[in-house]
């Protein structure tokens, strides 16, 4: 059985057990500029908050960051992710933002994704692996789906919310992004797949651990909510959140990567992934 490694997208994911990870990034073709990339970029060029944090996240590197916008597509919903591109001679990042939103959001979702570039540079884990699912089972069956979600909503759950704490002191209200992830999981859990029963427990170890990752970030809504588009899936969701938020607090407290890691460490613990879910740390170049 192969072990599945992948270079990780950081994406604002929904919770839904019908989503498909976005955590592989494959070589990307040149996109066509089309009306709404170029809106995009002109936001993004008039922003004098976003190129600050665009010259940070290019300090340094080889690489240089581009944007393009994405169509909504409800089987893998998301607001933006970013990928790679090695398919050219000049190297770059490709930052996907979904399409047709306010010029706040354009702002808003470019800034999380630049942070979380940041993040990488600073030594945030790019790789995952999943030992116990082959190849086949990851791209074919329900539990390989379930298992590359919580691969991406692990290694995002606390990047996301020490983002949201960056973002409010250079003045952006990450709120604004984290109301409208909350409306789409909850739009999300209303139509969600009933799971095989032999893959339920994992399933719920999923959700429970999207549902937390939700709820330590910056928000003015209620989790309750979710519950309730839970229910007729299983009424007994928000008692699995609870049990992570007795092991692990209510709120994130890493401020930096090295801690972030072991918190993360902990959330893997906590969730009930050991073994299923591994990242190679850059700062020790070993994976955990």
């Amino acid at each position: 059985m192969s072990k599945y490694a992948v270079i990780l997208m950081f994406v604002l994911l929904i919770a839904s057990p019908s989503t498909r990870a976005q955590t592989v990034v494959a070589t990307e073709k040149r996109p066509i500029v089309d009306e709404e990339t170029a809106r995009l970029r002109n936001v993004i060029a008039g922003s004098k908050k976003v190129q600050k944090i665009l010259k940070q996240a290019e300090s340094g590197t080889e690489y240089r960051i581009s944007f393009v916008t994405t169509k909504y597509d409800p089987a893998s919903p998301y607001q933006g992710y970013t990928t790679i591109n090695e398919g050219s001679d000049k190297k770059g990042i490709t930052v996907h933002i979904a399409g047709s939103v306010s010029r706040e959001l354009i702002e808003l979702l470019a800034s999380h994704e630049l942070f979380h570039i940041v993040l990488q540079k600073q030594g945030w884990p790019s790789q995952a692996q999943n030992p116990l699912i082959s190849d086949q089972e990851r791209d074919t069956t329900f539990q390989g789906a379930v298992v590359k979600d919580a691969t991406a909503a692990l290694m995002n759950c606390y990047p996301d919310a020490l983002i949201d704490r960056w973002m409010s002191q250079r003045g952006f209200t990450p709120k604004v992004i984290n109301r409208r992830e909350y409306q789409l999981t909850v739009d999300a859990a209303k139509t969600s797949e009933i799971p095989p029963p032999q893959i339920f427990p994992l399933w719920r170890r999923y959700v429970a651990l999207v549902n937390y990752c939700l709820s330590i970030r910056a928000r003015d809504f209620e989790m309750k909510d979710v519950f309730k588009a839970y229910e007729r899936v299983d009424p007994e969701m928000a008692g699995d959140q609870s049990a992570l938020e007795q092991k692990l607090g209510t709120r994130s407290g890493c401020n930096n990567v090295r801690s972030c890691l072991e918190a993360t460490k902990k959330l893997r613990h906590a969730a009930g992934f050991d073994g299923q879910i591994k990242f190679l740390t850059p700062l020790t170049n070993k994976w955990e």
